[in-house]
């Protein structure tokens, strides 16, 4: 926490108390709250509460803002991309059903990649799913 932050708290004790009493359910909810699920479970309830929704939306906007931040993004429209693409599979060269598909980024968001036209490739949910976010 930085100096500035510690001082204006200190000078403001009920920011800081109202500051814990909203971070804390969704500390707990993160750890000991849930002793004895699976991860998966334990995220599941964990995103069923009004704290863990928020996190998760702010997790979200840190995403899209990775996505978007610098402002040099197309608006990719999927039937465009499958029309381009002939409705094939890039990853495996099988044709795709036009009802259930994914747009893949080539070189994904999260390694620096935009989401432009030229970075996009049609996919099988399948194919996508186990490729993840690598090249």
């Amino acid at each position: 926490m930085s100096k500035s932050r510690q001082e204006f708290l200190a000078e403001n004790p009920d920011v800081a108390k109202m500051t814990f009493q909203i971070t804390w359910p969704a500390r707990v909810a993160k750890g000991f709250k849930y002793s004895g699920l699976t991860n998966a479970e334990r995220m599941k309830l964990y995103r069923s509460t009004p704290e863990g929704r928020a996190v998760m939306d702010y997790h979200a906007a840190l995403r899209r803002r990775r996505m978007f931040g610098n402002g040099d993004y197309d608006v990719v429209y999927r039937s465009q991309v499958f029309m381009r693409d002939c409705g094939v599979c890039q990853l495996c060269d099988e044709p795709v059903d036009p009802f259930d598909f994914h747009i893949d980024h080539i070189m994904p968001i999260a390694l620096g990649g935009l989401h432009k036209y030229e970075n996009v490739q049609l996919a099988h949910p399948s194919c996508n799913q186990k490729k993840g976010a690598r090249v």
